[in-house]
């Protein structure tokens, strides 16, 4: 039996595809919502609703159990998330930040 240590509720304002991004079953929070990234752990839940802009009943859109938590840019490394939506960062190793991805700054100008 799984214990669930925490529980997290997210109001989505946009619903552009990225943040979060939902493809091949998988739910990732890669490029939204740092400070939940960052405390959240393994078996916690996340609960997301829409905003009152995008539906005013604040519906339940999804229900989410993490199941793997990145960390130190592995999200952006290698081929294994690399065409999901919200892959835009790569990592620099040397600074360990995040920098726009040179594929997402020539697909969406500034």
């Amino acid at each position: 039996m799984t214990i669930i240590e925490r529980i997290y509720f997210y109001k989505l304002t946009v619903d552009a595809g990225a943040a979060p991004c939902v493809e091949r079953g998988m739910l990732s929070l890669a490029i939204c919502k740092p400070m939940m990234r960052s405390s959240a752990e393994v078996d916690d839940l996340i609960f997301g609703f829409t905003a009152s802009s995008i539906d005013p009943r604040n519906r339940l859109i999804y229900a989410a159990r993490i199941t793997k938590k990145l960390t130190d840019g592995e999200y952006y490394e290698g081929d294994t998330f690399s065409s999901r939506q919200d892959c835009i960062l790569g990592y620099d190793p040397a600074t360990m930040l995040g920098v726009l991805a040179q594929s997402f700054m020539t697909s969406h100008p500034i």
